[in-house]
């Protein structure tokens, strides 16, 4: 056995041992084994395993200690875990045998005996295999005889085996030095060719090549082998490597943008680790690519329960280095959540291991999130110089990510110091860097990149708004938005200049550029055609006396202790009242995403118990955002609007002032993605010639259920969406996807048909497609002909979805024929709808929440409102919530008994508003929840 370990430990692993401490433990464990003593072996065996936690001889050793001793459960979790360390071994298959014949199953027993003498590397091997026999005949009161009958016999087919080895250990170290191994079909037959077949070589051999390539910094070709290896290899004996190949898999997908991926390769990953009891250096690298992707995909909880696992794994290994990994950017992470003081201890602690360890790569991660704690503690200059110093060695190496977060981090410090010109500094850097990195990067890349950067360009709002830069926070702004967008009109598009801004605005316009900055606070650039200027509001009092009345009953926090009412600047520490010490601070993302929501939740609602507590809200939202500008506005006809975030989910028009007037009341309202979008819209021009109107509606749907809707883990939604890309991607129907996301039939909506048909009655030459008409195939059929380019306006009644969780996934559905509809889905989605040749002037999904889609920080909504700009359509109307079948149908009647009068596309939609809002349709339409979801993006 002694001979065996050291030879397939430093051979065929190619482990480094440690030496001097390794080898010792090594000879006194070979020392007790020789002995007999097997209580000596399993305490050395201990002393290994700690040494080199991946390296097979420890366990081996331990589990023929626990043999001695008789622990026949133990000593198989222990050889399992060493076979899967090093599952092409001849030393760990002789130990199997052992167990299986103690288990008196001969068959197997010999199984694994041919699979040691097939790898044997010296003739010897049956010498030590007798040795073990005897050894555990010591303790075992079993007829031992037939094994050792079967160990010579089997021993003696394969005469050939070490020559074979030896050529398997030249290809390997072919593959080290970058080198083709002619031998390897060779050799990889000779082992087929055996019988019993062990199928466990080749995929090994694959590992092998992945490995070595990945070490030479062929990384592309290295995760071409681990894939195969991976499709290769089934068997829970090649687990721990499975998991290798997943945390190189997972690294790469990270470094592409692919967070999802990487995500999913991870938690693979952990899971093919669940057998191993012992902790593990892969283990620790899975919950890093765990933490990062999951925190990259805004599962901030999961992320830091992964960094704790990692930190509690490190820990039970004894490694400085990835303990110093997990507690920097566990601390990193708490340094902006309420508990910043722990934050802090974890970054010096990690700081103070590093500095141990001497190891100057990690040191350089280290210090950019102990930079931010020597801030927090009020060490400012030396901060920033750790941080200035940190960025030119990232640029001096190539690490532009890296760069780029260290100049945000910069760019902050300096911004809260109110240090504005060199905060802009920084955040330009930042920004700079981001916008080379984008270019190399896939659409999808781009966007996950330009959410996760984003941060940067709002800095850069705010260093120049601090500065009173119109010029500067209009460019910084519009470069904030709708990128994916833009160049999907153009490539080569150039991003448009304040002034020309200017010229495409009418006497009567305003342009209205929201950014928001901190939560509750924003910047808005008012553009008219002689002027911009800058208005800013933080109305924090206010916000924080919302907070106490509304939003903390909302998310069930305690407002008042003791039969006392916090007042609007008080809170509760450690059970008693406290005044607020960061007033700016005690306004929370989750508190202004709370009061967003139950916003969109009031609007939503018929009851006129909801009233009262509605017009609160909606006045709030006209003190925030319209009041600052109400002197800049006053004489203008139409607000242009172009919000940020959570902004494109409400309806500016239903905001209220305090004489209960809606903002419709007093101006036209119309929405654009971005000032450079909107300035690329305009230069369209369509023939004056087309046909007035094409509507779609009174699709037929199969019955509602059957789909396989419910709760699911984010592992499976992340699957779902992989495959959706995939299918996407080669132009395949999602029918599958669909239905495992719970879409399958619907309810019947007869006022789509009488919408259509209102339609027909008021534009006579319109062309209706109804029913059967209403096919997914029959609308591309169409579109390849060219006919739905011939009309000026495109209406479609039917039913819309959206899905944040899977933004691929948003659209309106078809008519679902029995049998279904040929190779179509009878779901038309937005990247089919992007897809569309169209030359309207406006475009109508009259369905439920078409308007909203997956908000990425850096583009705005992502869904069917870009794909049907992106197809040609000047303007969308698209809805923010579910819809009311005859309030719609109304409100549509009206809007196009507008546009045949010849109204602007803008005057219609908003004239029939007012309409509705007067009472004139009946007093139950003129609520906001039937008027307001329909927003007009575009020209």
């Amino acid at each position: 056995m002694k001979k065996i370990l050291v030879i397939i430990s430093i051979c065929a692993l190619g482990d480094r041992l440690a030496a001097q401490d390794f080898m010792q433990s090594f000879q006194a464990t070979v020392q007790a084994y020789e002995s007999h003593d097997p209580s000596g072996v399993v305490k050395n065996a201990n002393q290994l395993i700690l040494q080199q936690p991946e390296n097979y001889a420890g366990y081996l050793f331990k589990a023929l200690g626990k043999l001695g001793q008789k622990d026949q459960a133990t000593a198989r979790q222990l050889a399992a875990e060493a076979l899967a360390l090093s599952p092409v071994d001849q030393a760990n298959y002789a130990t199997q045998a052992y167990l299986a014949f103690l288990d008196q199953d001969m068959t197997q027993a010999k199984k694994y005996l041919h699979f040691a003498f097939q790898v044997k590397t010296s003739p010897g091997l049956i010498n030590d295999v007798q040795k073990d026999i005897t050894y555990l005949a010591q303790f075992w009161s079993m007829d031992f005889a037939p094994l050792r009958q079967a160990a010579s016999t089997i021993d003696a087919q394969y005469p050939d085996s070490p020559y074979w080895m030896q050529q398997m250990m030249l290809c390997q170290q072919a593959w080290a030095q970058n080198s083709t191994c002619t031998d390897e079909q060779e050799v990889l037959a000779y082992f087929q060719s055996l019988s019993p077949r062990n199928d466990q070589i080749k995929p090994f051999l694959t590992f092998f090549k992945g490995q070595m390539a990945f070490q030479l910094g062929h990384q592309q070709k290295a995760v071409k082998f681990f894939n195969q290896f991976l499709s290769d290899s089934g068997s829970e004996s090649m687990s721990f490597f499975q998991a290798k190949a997943r945390q190189t898999i997972s690294a790469q997908w990270h470094e592409s943008f692919s967070f999802e991926k990487a995500y999913l390769e991870s938690v693979d990953g952990i899971k093919r680790l669940e057998g191993f009891e012992s902790p593990l250096f892969v283990r620790c690298a899975l919950y890093n690519s765990k933490a990062a992707a999951a925190s990259r995909l805004g599962q901030e909880q999961e992320a830091q329960a992964a960094l704790m696992a990692l930190v509690d794994e490190a820990e039970r290994l004894q490694s400085d280095f990835w303990l110093a990994q997990g507690l920097a950017r566990a601390g990193g992470k708490l340094m902006y959540s309420d508990e910043p003081a722990l934050g802090i201890q974890y970054l010096e602690r990690a700081y103070a291991l590093t500095k141990a360890l001497n190891d100057q790569v990690l040191l350089s991660e280290i210090m950019d999130n102990y930079a931010v704690a020597l801030w927090k503690k009020g060490n400012t200059q030396e901060a920033a110089r750790v941080l200035r110093n940190s960025y030119q060695q990232k640029i001096d190496n190539g690490d532009v990510l890296g760069a780029q977060l260290v100049a945000n981090n910069l760019g902050y410090m300096y911004l809260n110091a109110k240090v504005y010109t060199s905060a802009a500094e920084m955040f330009s850097k930042a920004v700079d860097l981001t916008e080379k990195h984008r270019l190399d990067l896939t659409e999808q890349q781009q966007l996950i990149m330009m959410s996760e950067h984003s941060s940067s360009y709002t800095g850069l709002i705010m260093s120049y708004q601090g500065l009173n830069d119109v010029g500067g926070v209009f460019e910084a702004q519009d470069m904030n938005r709708s990128r994916i967008l833009r160049e999907k009109f153009s490539h080569y598009s150039q991003q448009i200049t304040l002034s020309e801004t200017k010229k495409l605005l009418q006497s009567d316009e305003v342009l209205l550029y929201y950014s928001l900055l901190s939560p509750g606070e924003m910047v808005v650039t008012v553009v008219t055609k002689d002027q911009a200027q800058l208005r800013y509001n933080f109305p924090i009092q206010q916000w924080l006396v919302t907070q106490k009345e509304f939003i903390n009953r909302i998310n069930k926090v305690p407002s008042q202790i003791n039969g006392k009412t916090l007042a609007w600047d008080e809170e509760i520490v450690d059970g008693q009242i406290k005044k607020i010490k960061h007033k700016e601070a005690a306004f929370t993302a989750k508190d202004f995403d709370t009061f967003t929501s139950y916003s969109r939740r009031l609007l939503q609602s018929y009851s006129d118990a909801h009233t009262d507590l509605r017009n609160q809200f909606l006045k709030m939202w006209y003190q925030f955002l319209i009041e600052p500008v109400e002197d800049l506005i006053a004489d203008k006809k139409t607000l242009i609007i172009s919000g940020e975030g959570v902004l494109n989910y409400l309806p500016f028009e239903a905001f209220l002032n305090d004489q209960n007037q809606y903002l419709l009341q007093r101006f036209d309202v119309r929405y654009v993605p971005s000032a450079t979008v909107w300035g690329m819209i305009n230069q369209r021009h369509y023939p004056l010639d087309r046909k007035d109107l094409l509507a779609m509606g009174g699709a037929t749907y199969q019955s509602p259920g059957g789909g396989g809707g419910g709760a699911r883990s984010m592992e499976m939604i992340l699957d779902l969406k992989k495959d959706i890309k995939t299918k996407i991607q080669y132009g395949n129907n999602l029918k599958t996807e669909l239905s495992a996301l719970g879409f399958g039939g619907a309810n019947y909506l007869p006022g789509t048909l009488e919408e259509v048909n209102n339609l027909k009655a008021i534009v006579p030459n319109a062309r209706l497609l109804i029913d059967q008409q209403m096919r997914e195939s029959n609308i591309k059929a169409l579109d390849k002909q060219g006919e739905l380019a011939r009309y000026k306006w495109l209406h479609i009644a039917t039913h819309g979805f959206a899905l944040d969780l899977v933004p691929d996934v948003s659209g309106v559905m078809m008519t679902q024929p029995t049998g279904g509809d040929g190779n179509e889905d009878t779901y038309l989605l937005a990247h089919e709808l992007a897809q569309l040749d169209i030359k309207a002037d406006l475009v109508v999904l009259s369905a439920c929440e078409t308007a909203l889609g997956k908000v990425y920080n850096g583009e705005g909504v992502n869904g069917l409102n870009a794909a049907l700009l992106t197809a040609g359509a000047n303007n969308s109307l698209l809805s923010l919530w579910p819809v009311s079948d005859a309030g719609t149908m109304l409100l549509m009647t009206e809007l196009y008994q507008n546009l045949d009068q010849g109204q602007s596309v803008e005057d219609a939609l908003n004239n029939a508003k007012r309409y509705m809002l007067s009472g004139q349709a009946g007093a139950q339409f003129a609520l906001p929840v039937i008027w307001a979801p329909f927003v007009l993006n575009g020209k």
